[in-house]
C-alpha cells in the first residue's frame, strides 16, 4: 500500500489530501502477514498465542475513497510479492540491525517520542 496525495482547492484547508491505495479484496490479518514473512525467510519459527484474548479492534482498511478517485487502478503486486519486495530491499540495503525494535523505525517508538515531547496528545491527536 502507497499513499497518494491530490492537489486540492483554496477553498479546503490543506493542499492535498491522503488517499489510501490498494483493493478492498486485499486486507489480511496480522495471522497472514505473520505466515507470508515466515514463508519467505528459511528458519523461522511463527508462534501465534491460541489462548489470547481475541483484538477487538478493526485493522480493516478502507479504500473506497481512491477506488471512487481510480476506479480503472488493479494492485499489481499481491501480499506474497510484496514481502519478496521487502525482504529483496533489506538485503540489498545491506540491513543487519540487531536494535532496530528500538529505532524510529518502529512506529510505535516513533509515536512514543512524539507523545513524550508533546507533539501528539495520549489519543494520539497532533498537538497544536
Amino acid at each position: 500500500m502507497r499513499i497518494v496525495t491530490l492537489n486540492r482547492g483554496n477553498d479546503n484547508a490543506a493542499n492535498f489530501t491522503v488517499v489510501n491505495t490498494g483493493s478492498n479484496d486485499w486486507n489480511y490479518q496480522i495471522k497472514d502477514l505473520a505466515f507470508a514473512v515466515k514463508d519467505q525467510f528459511s528458519g523461522l519459527e511463527l508462534s501465534i498465542n491460541e489462548n489470547a484474548e481475541p483484538d477487538k479492534r478493526s485493522y480493516q482498511v478502507n479504500f473506497s475513497l481512491f477506488n471512487k478517485l481510480a476506479p480503472d487502478y488493479i494492485p499489481q503486486i499481491d501480499l506474497t510479492r510484496a514481502v519478496q519486495n521487502i525482504s529483496e530491499g533489506l538485503i540489498a540495503f545491506g540491513f543487519k540491525d540487531p536494535n532496530f525494535r528500538q529505532s524510529n523505525l518502529m512506529r510505535l517508538n516513533t509515536l512514543r517520542s512524539h507523545i513524550t515531547n508533546n507533539k501528539l496528545n495520549n489519543n494520539l491527536n497532533w498537538q497544536v
